[in-house]
């Protein structure tokens, strides 16, 4: 068997480098890959330095005079900031639209949304053919954030609409689990 070909390293950027942007990071790390991380705090910037990620800080969504590297690729895996009371649309409406004026080049994007673009589907069943009618902020949010990658970067955009994105310190009502307590819950409301 032949091992298949080496590919030359590629420069990407992850914007939002929590549970999900950081595992991604670390696997473009490990492919040879050039990696530069967005964060909010310089603390958090060392700490990706050392392991090996290059470390832009600032804040998504007050924008600022940060120079984005040219990259192939962006991750946008960020997440609101309840400390700073930084909601959906600020982040994913104003802060990509802001990230993607600063781009040099036409990167290919990959943005993580949610299935919560759906909305209440009433029980039937959800695929990539179900009309988008989101009922909640964060929901209307990540839509036209879509919407805005459609528009302005036709072509190398890639959404993922993810669903039930938990990771280490992301579960709620963790210790109820642990301690087998049951766990109170409306049957009627839905995961997004």
């Amino acid at each position: 068997m032949t091992p298949p070909p080496s590919r030359s390293p590629r420069r990407r950027l992850v914007a939002g480098c929590g549970y999900l942007g950081g595992r991604v990071a670390a696997a473009w790390l490990a492919a040879g890959d050039t990696v530069w991380a967005t964060t909010r705090s310089a603390e958090r910037g060392r700490g990706l330095a050392a392991r090996g990620i290059e470390p832009l800080v600032v804040d998504l969504v007050a924008g600022g005079r940060t120079v984005f590297p040219a990259v192939d690729t962006v991750l946008w895996s960020a997440s609101p900031d309840p400390a700073t009371g930084t909601g959906h649309h600020a982040l994913h409406v104003v802060g990509l639209g802001d990230l993607l004026d600063r781009l040099p080049g036409r990167p290919r994007i990959v943005f993580t949304g949610s299935t919560g673009v759906y909305g209440d589907a009433s029980g039937g069943i959800v695929d990539e053919d179900t009309v988008p009618h989101p009922d909640r902020p964060a929901g209307v949010a990540l839509l036209e954030a879509e919407r805005l990658l459609a528009t302005r970067c036709p072509g190398q955009a890639v959404v993922l609409r993810l669903a039930g994105l938990y990771g280490p310190g992301r579960l709620p009502r963790l210790d109820d689990l642990r301690a087998g307590r049951p766990l109170a819950g409306d049957p009627d409301t839905w995961l997004h």
